[in-house]
């Protein structure tokens, strides 16, 4: 079986317990700070490794000192990605006291992705392998042929899967929308 992962990878910086919300202009401090491989594709690819299951990855990072940390981090757990030109993104995850987390993010590189061999990989797929699409919503390129490029990896006879992760424009009706069209072939 193979699998096959595209979507979003960047920097996570987690900082937190937050409460209350700072008001505009202030400083806050606070306990606890991370910096990790973050994104929907990077928490994946981690996850995949720990679990000895190889994959294939169509991603990209920025040309940046947080796109080479990104880019070792990720080869030294099998995912190998591309390196365009630019920042890479990141992400400051703000935690609060019941658990919820506020993102805000910069999205750098998702915009000079460009999917590359992402549909040749596609037509590699055969019954049974696995394509899963996440964080796509952030992606750009990746957001406009998503359905696209499900619908093609479902006619090879891949399973295909997907993790939306939360759009910058809310849950709208258009997204709703955009969403139906990729559920048919998930």
């Amino acid at each position: 079986m193979k699998v096959l992962v595209t979507g979003n990878v960047g920097i996570d910086v987690v900082m937190g317990t937050l409460e209350p919300w700072p008001q505009p202009g202030t400083e806050t401090v606070v306990g606890e700070r991370t910096l990790r491989v973050g994104g929907a594709l990077g928490n994946t690819a981690l996850a995949l490794h720990a679990l000895d299951i190889r994959a294939n990855y169509a991603a990209n990072v920025g040309d940046d000192l947080f796109g080479r940390w990104l880019y070792d981090e990720l080869k030294a757990h099998g995912c190998t990605l591309t390196v365009t030109p630019g920042p890479t993104a990141l992400t400051v995850a703000l935690s609060h006291p019941n658990g919820e987390r506020t993102f805000i993010t910069h999205e750098g590189h998702f915009r000079a992705f460009e999917g590359g061999r992402l549909e040749s990989q596609i037509a590699a797929l055969r019954p049974n392998d696995l394509f899963l699409v996440c964080g796509h919503l952030l992606v750009p390129t990746l957001r406009t042929h998503a359905a696209k490029l499900c619908k093609q990896a479902r006619a090879r006879g891949a399973a295909v899967l997907l993790d939306t992760g939360w759009p910058p424009e809310d849950w709208t009706e258009e997204v709703r929308r955009e969403l139906n069209d990729l559920l048919e072939n998930c």
